[in-house]
């Protein structure tokens, strides 16, 4: 079986607040360190798998968030992270049964973000009514390391990446002094890209897609 792994963490941040919290703004920047990642592995001689540390690798990006509420009643919400992730400790052998090659990118996206605008306003009964609207994109990336597990130099037949995507997300509703009415719609634009591959061929839903257009109603009560 696998030992534990070990991450080690370093980040610089600052938040800052202005024109009476009416704009505010989150930036982080850091590295993180992994050692002895966990991995499935199999043997060069047969087709044995186990489970076994191998190498390192490591992640290094910036984060951001800014909220701007310019006049009453609107709110304006931007975010991204930028991220290099990637393998950078291997030895011949661990690569030999992992499938995994040095430099190796690590299963999540260089680039995603996402812009919300939201309006509150005052709706029948002295209610409290919201609408907003949000933009969300994610790059893509791999589903597993890119050789054969226990074929060293073997590029594996069911290696791929993910789809870069957009989803578009909406809502509507009402607050009221104990009851919440509300009608969302996600996945605006019915948008079928793969966001997730799995490295087993045998499996019959190796790809896995967003969730179809979703229409609904959600009603909350407040005790």
């Amino acid at each position: 079986g696998a030992d534990s792994d070990e991450l080690i963490n370093y980040e610089l941040g600052m938040k800052g607040r202005w024109l009476d919290g009416r704009l505010a703004a989150n930036l982080a920047l850091f590295n993180i360190d992994w050692n002895d990642i966990q991995v499935q592995a199999n043997r060069v001689s047969d087709q044995v798998q186990f489970a076994t540390n191998i190498g390192g690798a490591y992640s290094r990006g910036v984060e951001f968030e800014l909220m701007a509420m310019p006049a009453l009643g609107w709110t304006f919400m931007l975010n991204a992270a930028l991220n290099r992730a990637r393998v950078d400790t291997l030895t011949p052998g661990e690569a030999a049964i992992s499938g995994a090659v040095s430099g190796a990118r690590l299963a999540g996206p260089d680039f995603s973000g996402s812009m919300t605008v939201k309006y509150d306003f005052d709706w029948i009964r002295d209610s409290v009514a919201s609408a907003s609207l949000a933009v969300a994109y994610v790059g893509s990336f791999p589903g597993s390391f890119p050789n054969v597990p226990g074929q060293p130099g073997v590029v594996s037949p069911t290696f791929d990446y993910t789809d870069s995507y957009t989803v578009v997300n909406g809502s509507l509703a009402a607050a009221f002094e104990h009851y919440t009415f509300g009608l969302y719609v996600e996945n605006l634009f019915d948008d079928r890209s793969v966001t997730y591959v799995h490295p087993e061929a045998f499996l019959d839903g190796r790809y896995g897609v967003l969730r179809p257009r979703t229409v609904g109603v959600r009603v909350g009560y407040k005790f």
